[in-house]
This record gives structure tokens, C-alpha cells and sequence, in this order.
């Protein structure tokens, strides 16, 4: 895959003829959206995930007969007896497939992503950057090559901070510790669960 600018719409199907609906077991749903989501962080391709807030489960998402979201609004608290801090586990009653959803991903880096790996079943994820050009002379057998596996190392510009922020969310920390392994000597970090971020500086 080459590296593009163009965005581009990822669509979805139905699976097992709706039988999740009536069994309330979303297993397949998850393990799908995860191959799915999976497949674009390893690509470094930057992405949203769209749901329809009037979902429910008898008329779907109320357009074209479709019902794909992972948001269902009968699955949810009404509003007198939701918290709205952002770490409320109140807030997440009406999504389907939350193990699948709640991820780890770079919301602000100090360098050029290189790799992303996330594996749900552990909550374990690698994620790879660079801070610095390397030599230009190392780079000679990039030329023709670039794609999202070898994204372009040179030609940006000069990196003014040098903290990245990776949001972490408190679903997959509770009771746990958050080990970060790979740091250079002399770098720093911290895991703040209210805004579920992880901050590392370099």
C-alpha cells in the first residue's frame, strides 16, 4: 500500500443473519472490528470510527435498514443517572463492542510513526517513532520504496516539543500497572488515568 492523502471509506456487513441481536453476544462483531482496526494501525493509517447515535436494536441505525453501529441507544443509562467525567464507567452501558474499541493510540508524538501493534486479548501494544533524522546518506535506498510499511524519514519539519501522549484508556489499567519498556536512559514517563493519558518525554 502507498502512502496517500486521499481519504477513503472502510464499509461494513452484516454477520451470522443479525443472530447477536437476539443473543446479546457480540463475539464475532468484536473479533471482526478488531481484525479490522488491526489491519489499519499496522498500516499507520489514521482513522475515525462512525456510529449513529439513534441506534437501537428495532429499527437499527434508522437508515437503509442497515444496523451496524457499536452504539445502541437502548443499551443506555438515561441522563439523570449518568456521570459525565471523562473516566465514568457509566458512559460506556450503551456500546457493543468495547474490548474492541477502547485502544491505545498516539494522540500527539515527538517523531515519525514507524510501527503500531495492539493486541487485545493482554492490552499489551508496541509502538515505534523517531525523533531525529537519521543520516540522509542512509536513506538513498528509501527512494521509490516509501510506502506505509517505509514511511519517508527526511523532509519534515524540525520537531519544536519532545513529549508524546498516548491515550490510554482507564478500561484497560484498573487494578493493573502500566509498564512501559524500550525508553532511551534518561527519558520520562507517566501514566495520569483521569485524562487516560500516558506522557513520555524524551
Amino acid at each position: 500500500m502507498l502512502l496517500v492523502n486521499d481519504p477513503f471509506y472502510l464499509g461494513s456487513m452484516d454477520m451470522n443473519k443479525g443472530e447477536a441481536f437476539e443473543t446479546g453476544d457480540f463475539k464475532w462483531q468484536a473479533w471482526m472490528m478488531d481484525a479490522l482496526i488491526m489491519a489499519l494501525e499496522q498500516s499507520l493509517i489514521g482513522f475515525i470510527l462512525w456510529n449513529y447515535p439513534t441506534n437501537d436494536d428495532q429499527r437499527g441505525d434508522n437508515w437503509n435498514r442497515e444496523n451496524f453501529s457499536w452504539f445502541c441507544r437502548g443499551c443506555s443509562l438515561p441522563p439523570s443517572l449518568l456521570y459525565y467525567e471523562q473516566d465514568a464507567l457509566s458512559l460506556n452501558n450503551s456500546g457493543r463492542i468495547l474490548p474492541s474499541i477502547f485502544r491505545p493510540y498516539a494522540a500527539k508524538m515527538a517523531g515519525i510513526p514507524i510501527h503500531f501493534q495492539y493486541e487485545m486479548n493482554t492490552g499489551t501494544f508496541t509502538y515505534t517513532w523517531v525523533n531525529s533524522p537519521p543520516n540522509p546518506a542512509s536513506q538513498t535506498h528509501l527512494k521509490g520504496e516509501k510506502s506505509v510499511f517505509k514511511p519517508p524519514r527526511m523532509g519534515h519539519p524540525v520537531f519544536m516539543f519532545l513529549e508524546t501522549e498516548i491515550f490510554l484508556p482507564s478500561q484497560l489499567a484498573p487494578g493493573r500497572r502500566v509498564i512501559v519498556k524500550g525508553l532511551d536512559r534518561g527519558n520520562k514517563h507517566q501514566y495520569d488515568e483521569n485524562p487516560q493519558t500516558l506522557f513520555i518525554v524524551i
